[in-house]
């Protein structure tokens, strides 16, 4: 009985696929976020408290976008005080090159700070999707 409870609460990674993850995942409208099937950058939007020098992530609207936020802040702490912190540590380079780059500067120069810009959004950067995020916000490259 064990076993066959086992086989209906999780699967065999060696025998699925996309198509079936999704079919599962979509059948259970559950309020997280999975990376892998979900784009995050759909459901949060940051926001900048100067002041306090922290980051939070905030829902871009929608009954989708709230449930995942909410989910998110009860069972992963999304928004608590030492993320929201390391967040705008994070936030801060991006600020300062964004401050550099609205000088008048050599062409090398400029190049070189732009591609630390791009450098900064990749995947396996930490807070890429805030990096991202506010690059668009600001007419930096993405």
């Amino acid at each position: 009985q064990l076993a066959a409870l086992h086989f209906l609460l999780t699967h065999d990674p060696t025998s699925t696929n996309d198509a079936d993850l999704r079919l599962h995942w979509d059948a259970e409208a559950g309020d997280l976020v999975n990376p892998y099937l979900e784009d995050p950058s759909l459901l949060f939007a940051y926001e900048i408290d100067v002041a306090n020098e922290e980051v939070w992530i905030r829902s871009k609207g929608g009954a989708r976008a709230d449930r995942a936020l909410a989910a998110s802040e009860t069972y992963l702490g999304l928004n608590r005080e030492e993320l929201r912190r390391e967040r705008y540590v994070h936030l801060s380079q991006l600020i300062m090159l964004r401050k550099l780059l609205s000088y008048v500067l050599p062409d090398a120069a400029r190049e070189e700070g732009l591609g630390e810009v791009r450098r900064m959004q990749r995947a396996q950067e930490p807070y890429a999707g805030m990096r991202r995020y506010f690059a668009a916000e600001w007419g930096l490259p993405t």
